[in-house]
């Protein structure tokens, strides 16, 4: 593939990104919204939790970071039906981050792009810095009222990478599946 053909795979992750963002929210009843232009540089919050999935495709990898605070996390548990107060905020961020991966996931697979998943980290302190990627790398912004979340998609190719086409495609688990061996 050529830089061009990287630059078009990327764009299109990342459209499906935003979508995903937007869909995970709104099927838990608070839906966001998306602020386009927004700088990370420019916010400030007292304390940071961020999360960090990876996800591995044939030549090709990179990484979803999520990035909130304490209060927004709280907000989001107090917003679904049965979540425990009691509740982790960093075990909660990446539970959220691996229902978004999982979300961007069924977008790729029908561009034929099929990713797997790795086990989400977190973190939490105080002025957090996500290093830069190699790859492509873009954050988005969202928000709601009373709350904001930062998401970053990073990504890597190798020149071997190649979308499969849609005939190739196998059916994929949906969130919720139960799956029998």
């Amino acid at each position: 593939m050529t830089s061009r053909e990287f630059g078009s795979v990327f764009a299109m992750m990342q459209k499906h990104a935003v979508t995903a963002t937007k869909d995970l929210f709104a099927e838990l009843g608070m839906p966001i919204r998306h602020v386009q232009g927004a700088s990370r540089r420019h916010r400030r919050m007292s304390a940071t939790i961020t999360a960090v999935i990876g996800f591995a495709a044939a030549h090709a990898r990179g990484s979803l970071v999520m990035c909130t605070s304490d209060q927004t996390i709280r907000c989001w548990l107090r917003s679904m039906a049965g979540a425990g107060r009691s509740a982790d905020a960093c075990d909660a961020l990446g539970e959220f981050s691996n229902m978004l991966l999982a979300r961007l996931q069924r977008y790729l697979y029908a561009e034929g792009m099929k990713i797997l998943l790795s086990t989400p980290t977190s973190a939490c302190g105080r002025h957090l810095i996500v290093a830069p990627t190699d790859g492509a790398s873009r954050w988005f912004y969202f928000q709601r009222p009373g709350w904001h979340l930062d998401v970053r998609l990073d990504a890597v190719f190798d020149e071997a990478f190649e979308l499969a086409s849609s005939a190739d495609a196998e059916p994929i688990a949906s969130g919720g599946d139960v799956i029998l061996f």
